[in-house]
């Protein structure tokens, strides 16, 4: 028996595995050499056309005499005490603070989380530089599970339209059905769960957990695009036989035009936008009621959901208050949880669909630094009195240490958990449960590997 777990460790890095296939996977990154930098100068255009670009900002000389929008990819420089240079007036970080939140806190002296936030959003910008064929292939959401990974790089278009849809993000890369039987159940579950979210807002009984009780007050403003949605979902909910293609052009066509306008969002419309989104998806990926099979939906729908999702991150998705282990508004608490468990929602929905389609799925390994979905009496305060008093008291339970998102990766198979992912669990809602239901479950092996 040791001689097997010796075999099937690590030697670079000692960590070991269960199979001995996820070891020749590991092996092919840990001892791959990394280049010594990823980073783009040149502004995109000028990149695609393999130009040479003279790296004037805002717009090089190249762009401005073709008329054409220069967006550069590389992160902006890096202001601190050891800087000469002072930040541009009105620089900001994805790092909110609960005093607005509607305005992304000013720039200060790192500490851990936010170097993981700020690395999270240079490497967003960074532009996709290795070939298909270089590529490892694991499966994404298993990153998320298991570490913050800094080798991946995404390209962000600027335009408001439909992205370019990168070939191999939603490629069918295997015919022959190999995913575990345990992958299986776990996408059969999500579906299952997902499709009742819709239902929920047109029977008007509940909220999807991704929806927080506040926006049932009466002083509380629903976002235009939520409201169009709670339209629609009535309107999915209750379609009578014949009358599916009607619906789903409509849906379409309202998720089209939030893709067109998310970049000229407030912070209220943006999440409304956001929560739109996913049920829009999720209505797309079940267009009737008697269906026997998951349609497969326009590639270009999920290039831009994932366009949305970038520009949600650089917006804000933690409070400084979270990331010094302090209380934050519960208006701020609310309003940036609430766009973290869409984001979550939106990559659960996009796994298990990938599964049952055999695609490639979201790389969301960048998440990791993100506090994991909440705990349900947090969510569930009735009152801004009474959630500080419970936020106090989780803050305590936590000694200034709280479960990441990236935690779920140290979770090991078998009926116990560790101490840290017990107590987390002990305290989840409905959306940590259906987390929990994909530990250990996410390996779609041989075709799928790690874009880590």
């Amino acid at each position: 028996m040791m001689d097997t777990a010796k075999a099937l460790e690590c030697q670079h890095c000692k960590n070991t595995f269960s199979q001995k296939s996820s070891l020749v996977r590991h092996l092919k990154l840990c001892t791959r050499p990394r280049p010594a930098s990823l980073r783009q100068k040149s502004c995109r255009q000028c990149a695609f056309a393999k130009a040479k670009c003279d790296l004037q900002r805002p717009n090089c000389s190249r762009c401005s005499l073709r008329d054409i929008a220069c967006i550069y990819l590389t992160a902006v420089p890096k202001y601190g005490p050891e800087s000469s240079t002072s930040p541009p007036q009105g620089q900001s970080t994805t790092t909110c603070s609960s005093s607005s939140v509607l305005t992304p806190a000013d720039h200060g002296t790192n500490t851990p989380d936010r170097e993981a936030l700020e690395d999270f959003l240079n490497r967003v910008n960074e532009p996709l530089n290795a070939a298909i064929e270089d590529m490892p292939l694991d499966v994404p959401l298993p990153d998320v599970l298991q570490h913050c990974d800094e080798s991946v790089s995404f390209l962000v278009q600027g335009s408001t339209d439909l992205i370019h849809f990168d070939p191999w993000l939603l490629a069918s890369l295997n015919p022959q059905d190999t995913t575990p039987p345990l992958a299986k159940h776990s996408m059969q579950t999500l579906l299952r769960v997902l499709r009742t979210w819709p239902c929920m807002l047109a029977k008007g009984f509940q909220f999807p957990p991704i929806f927080h009780q506040s926006i049932k007050d009466e002083n509380c403003k629903v976002a235009q695009p939520l409201a169009n949605c709670c339209t629609l979902t009535r309107m999915w909910y209750f379609q009578q036989e014949g009358t599916s293609s009607i619906v789903q052009e409509t849906i379409t066509r309202e998720l089209k035009i939030i893709i067109a306008n998310f970049q000229t969002y407030d912070e209220t419309d943006l999440l409304g936008a956001l929560q739109a989104l996913t049920i829009y998806v999720i209505m797309l990926v079940f267009p009737t009621k008697n269906q026997l099979a998951i349609p497969q939906i326009d590639e270009s729908i999920f290039s831009s959901v994932l366009q949305i999702v970038y520009h949600t991150a650089r917006s804000g998705l933690m409070l400084q208050e979270e990331t010094d282990h302090a209380i934050p508004s519960w208006e701020a608490w609310v309003h940036i949880t609430s766009k973290r468990r869409a984001v979550f929602a939106l990559y659960l929905l996009h796994w298990s669909y990938s599964v049952y389609h055999k695609l490639q799925s979201f790389n969301c390994s960048e998440l990791g630094f993100m506090p994991a979905p909440c705990a349900k009496f947090l969510w569930e305060a009735r009152s801004k009195e009474q959630w500080e008093v419970l936020y106090k008291k989780w803050l305590a339970q936590w000694d200034g240490c709280e479960y990441l998102q990236y935690e779920f990766g140290n979770i090991k198979p078998g009926v116990m958990l560790g101490e840290r992912a017990q107590r987390w669990l002990e305290d989840a809602d409905e959306l940590g449960i259906l987390f929990s239901s994909i530990f250990n479950s996410t390996d779609r092996e041989p075709e799928f590997m790690c874009l880590g």
